[in-house]
């Protein structure tokens, strides 16, 4: 079974195109490993899996679920930088942004957090496309 370290994605384009039942068969069976053998906690992992289950049975056109999942992945990243900067400000209550606009909130910012307008950062995914012209 292919893990993200071993992921050969031509084999899983061609399993969809040539036989969907068993890609789809196999695709749950390398999500529900990752939430087993995962750190994190698997009821919420569960939880973030069936939003997007959700998400691909209400749009059935590929790319509007691939947009809909990935407006999904930067509403909790915007969530977790929220709590990163609430968690900052109770470290460091002197440098809260002062209330109602008097200075730049951004130039008081802890340098550790990340600031309100910066732009998302794209991590690249892990695997390798086998070698093609």
């Amino acid at each position: 079974m292919d893990t993200f370290d071993h992921f050969n994605f031509d084999a899983w384009a061609a399993l969809a195109r040539n036989d969907p039942n068993e890609f789809e068969r196999r695709r749950a069976a390398v999500l529900e490993e990752m939430v087993r053998s995962g750190t994190t906690n698997p009821r919420r992992l569960r939880g973030c899996l069936f939003r997007l289950e959700m998400e691909r049975r209400r749009n059935p056109n590929p790319a509007d679920a691939c947009h809909r999942a990935a407006e999904l992945m930067e509403e909790a990243v915007h969530r977790l930088r929220r709590m990163a900067r609430e968690a900052a400000d109770a470290v460091h209550p002197r440098h809260q942004p002062p209330a109602h606009g008097a200075g730049d909130p951004a130039a008081e910012w802890p340098p550790h957090a990340p600031k309100p307008d910066d732009p998302l950062r794209v991590i690249p995914f892990p695997f390798k496309r086998s070698e093609r012209s």
